[in-house]
């Protein structure tokens, strides 16, 4: 099977090209970033496996040369929610215009590909009824979840009238290694290595917590269940926990004496209160089950941050003494 994956670069597509990379049904992959090449990944590690190229789903003349693929996975986005909201016209064409010049890409490919889309749990806005599952209405409110919201439509369009085969992710909540600090688990952890303060937005909100390695499987899973195509499909845990319990429980991992700090300046707007998901779905249709409990999640994200900060300290000590 030939893969393809945007947003390489990326926090859930790095990680799923790892797994693909690891799987031996993907005999050949092609992984596009956009900013940064994928520094963990080395072609030479993968002779003849491995493909890593550089692209922007913003502009068709970028796409043209991507080779075909019998599974495109769609992570490039704009991910961060406050993000889209400062810089909506590049929201909507990241987001939406970046998902129709990848649709219309995959039409071009032999075959019959699959195209597999990322969107987000957010689209599910204040719940009427917990734990949500696939068949909740959705509230899109602002500039990301509009335009993963667009994108959702317009893919079912491309599936009725195109023909084309696909599946919709929404996920809840992945998180560990290499996550951008605009999410909750590395602020956490960051502000906790420092030292100085832990302040946060609210303490109370209680979600489902996932691995992305986890998250990475259940993409990669996707790939050979066409009882699951055509569909919307939530991807998360069933644990859950509250942010002050997640904060508590890296502060005990770092032994902190740091007490949480919750600041109403960094309250967001809209966020429920509560946001339990079904996975119900996912179980039935993939056999998917996480693997990677919420403690050994966060020990494993903790363990891979310290390192950066670590590494970020060693190199400031040796400008610092090299300026001598």
């Amino acid at each position: 099977m030939r893969c393809l994956v945007t947003g390489a670069d990326g926090f859930m597509g790095s990680h799923l090209v790892e797994a693909l990379l690891g799987w031996e049904g993907c005999e050949h992959l092609t992984a596009m970033y956009h900013r940064e090449p994928v520094r963990w990944l080395s072609d030479r590690r993968h002779p003849g496996r491995l493909d890593i190229v550089r692209g922007d789903v913003r502009r068709t003349s970028s796409l043209v040369d991507l080779p075909d693929a019998d599974v495109v996975y769609h992570l490039a986005a704009m991910a961060s929610a406050g993000q889209c909201e400062n810089a909506p016209e590049a929201a909507r064409l990241t987001n939406f215009q970046g998902t129709v010049n990848m649709l219309n890409r995959t039409l071009e490919m032999t075959g019959s590909p699959l195209f597999v889309f990322t969107s987000t749990a957010a689209l599910y806005g204040e719940p009427e009824y917990l734990p949500v599952d696939e068949a909740h209405p959705v509230d899109p409110k602002g500039a990301y979840t509009y335009s993963k919201m667009s994108s959702e439509i317009t893919i079912h369009s491309y599936g009725r009238d195109q023909g084309l085969d696909h599946a919709i992710v929404r996920p809840f909540n992945v998180y560990g290694p290499r996550q951008s600090e605009d999410f909750v688990v590395p602020t956490i952890v960051n502000q906790v290595l420092q030292g100085i303060q832990l302040r946060l937005g609210d303490g109370r909100p209680v979600r489902n917590f996932t691995y992305v390695t986890d998250a990475a499987n259940f993409l990669l899973a996707l790939a050979t269940r066409p009882e699951a195509w055509g569909r919307v499909i939530n991807l998360g845990s069933r644990e859950t926990a509250s942010i002050d319990q997640v904060a508590r429980m890296v502060l005990g991992r770092l032994h902190s004496d740091l007490e949480p700090f919750y600041d109403v300046a960094k309250f967001r707007e809209g966020d429920p209160t509560v946001l339990e998901m079904d996975p119900s779905l996912a179980e039935r249709l993939l056999d998917w089950r996480p693997r990677v409990p919420l403690d050994r999640g966060l020990a494993m994200t903790i363990e891979h941050y310290k390192a950066e900060w670590d590494k970020a300290q060693l190199e400031s000590a040796r400008v610092l003494y090299s300026s001598y």
